[in-house]
């Protein structure tokens, strides 16, 4: 899974998130402590619990505790670059930023 607001996120990136070693869920954790349940790898036998939170309307993160999601930090799976890949990007003002650290 992944969000629609993260334009700095790579192929190779989520290459290495799809064959993380942990079986279950595994989402990925950015540079400052915030998880990203949106920057995620779900198996196939999440999707029950995932269907009852998305009916109660739980928050992802909530879910990912249901789940005994295994966090990774992204910089364990990222490329060493000047950016944060999990970047995101939702007002103007952000988009100007991922523009500048994209020159």
């Amino acid at each position: 899974v992944l969000a629609c607001d993260m334009p700095l996120i790579d192929a190779g990136l989520l290459r290495r998130l799809a064959g993380h070693p942990v079986d279950g869920p595994v989402a990925l954790r950015d540079t400052h402590g915030r998880v990203h349940p949106l920057a995620a790898r779900y198996d196939q036998a999440s999707l029950p619990t995932l269907r009852v939170a998305l009916a109660r309307r739980a928050s992802l993160l909530a879910v990912l505790g249901e789940l005994d999601a295994t966090v990774v930090p992204v910089e364990e799976l990222a490329e060493v670059s000047a950016f944060d890949p999990l970047l995101n990007v939702n007002s103007p003002s952000d988009l100007e930023r991922a523009a500048l650290l994209l020159q």
